[in-house]
């Protein structure tokens, strides 16, 4: 069984969406091959990701949905947490997968340097409030790396 994930493009500043444009001449497939690397397919012509470096931002879901709107929580999400849902309680954070720990965790962006496993927070309020690319501004306190 594969797990859900989402594609950034950081050339169109969008998420991916197969498109199938026939009517001006133009069908866009992404593909994970085996390896793991991207593959796309225009006009029938497969192209290699090394052919493009870069472009594709691959974010894996966590597993796990939010308590606002039951939104699935995935790589690079801005995240609000806390004890309740009292809004002037709630604190931020990112949502990063972790290799040294094999775990999501939430960077936090209230105070730097901590972070949290994600599956530690599930029965705390937890809500997707926006996500890296499309919702920057957000991070603007948080450090950059």
């Amino acid at each position: 069984m594969s797990r859900p994930y989402r594609v950034w493009d950081t050339e169109s500043k969008c998420f991916w969406e197969n498109a199938n444009k026939a009517h001006v001449g133009c069908i866009e497939q992404l593909f994970i091959g085996l390896s793991g690397d991207f593959l796309l397919r225009q006009n029938g012509t497969i192209i290699h990701e090394s052919m493009f470096p870069g472009r594709f931002i691959r974010m894996d879901s966590t597993g796990m949905k939010d308590h606002l709107n039951e939104r699935e929580i995935f790589d690079r999400d801005i995240v609000e947490y806390g004890n309740s849902g009292e809004k002037e309680k709630l604190r931020r954070g990112l949502v990063r997968y972790k290799k040294t720990y094999a775990a999501f965790v939430i960077e936090s962006m209230d105070s730097p340097g901590r972070e949290y496993l994600l599956v530690d927070c599930q029965d705390e309020w937890l809500a997707v409030i926006g996500n890296e690319f499309e919702n920057h501004q957000l991070l603007s306190n948080f450090p950059k790396k």
